[in-house]
């Protein structure tokens, strides 16, 4: 474990100072982005004005950076939660796929109701990336919530209008197939899994026992 969090970390301070380097050449060359479009609104050149503008465009790279830090993730009282979050938060950006990690309020579950948390995302998330990938818009809500008896994952996402739901565990459309069968198949007793379906919304709710931990 300590391998694996200074790997990370050093990795995270890489990643970090290759964007500090990105940003200061941006602020280099954003004044002269403003003075070229600024000329050709001053001449009245829409053409140039639009030209310009798809030229600065088409130059931006998509960085592979993480909006996500680890410290975003401070109310994740397991370290190896937070590698698993992150882990996830990383695969769908490779995939297109904008993830949204929430966890409010500080956990408090066991390690062991947490530990079986993240095994339970590991096996399910990425397998779904794909299919999340072909959706308007290519993003998913995580969402961690703790009541006084439950630990509750929360994975709010969007559906094409002809999506159904295929028995308790499966959305189907045009776009592929959201299979959660392997979500069931691995729970752990007392807890539940519900899958649903809002207008343009579908959501898959986790439920584990913290008694059980």
């Amino acid at each position: 474990m300590q391998s694996q969090q200074q790997a990370f970390r050093e990795q995270y301070a890489a990643e970090l100072n290759r964007q500090m380097g990105v940003v200061r050449k941006f602020q280099h060359d954003y004044q002269n982005m403003l003075v070229g479009l600024g000329g050709y609104l001053e001449d009245q050149d829409y053409a140039g004005f639009r030209q310009l503008y798809i030229d600065i465009r088409s130059g931006w790279e998509t960085s592979n950076a993480a909006d996500l830090t680890v410290e975003d993730l401070e109310n994740v009282p397991s370290v190896g939660l937070r590698f698993q979050l992150y882990h996830n938060y990383l695969l769908a950006q490779r995939a297109g796929v904008q993830l949204y990690v929430q966890v409010p309020e500080p956990l408090t579950a066991t390690v062991t109701t947490v530990k079986k948390m993240g095994q339970l995302v590991d096996e399910t998330l990425p397998k779904l990336l794909p299919v999340l990938s072909r959706q308007q818009p290519a993003l998913v809500t995580f969402e961690l919530r703790e009541t006084a008896k439950q630990l509750r994952w929360l994975l709010t996402f969007p559906v094409p209008k002809d999506a159904r739901l295929d028995g308790q565990h499966r959305v189907t459309s045009k776009q592929g197939i959201l299979d959660f069968s392997n979500i069931h198949e691995n729970l752990p007793a007392k807890a539940t899994s519900t899958l649903q379906l809002k207008l343009h919304w579908g959501q898959l709710i986790v439920a584990l026992p913290k008694s059980d931990g």
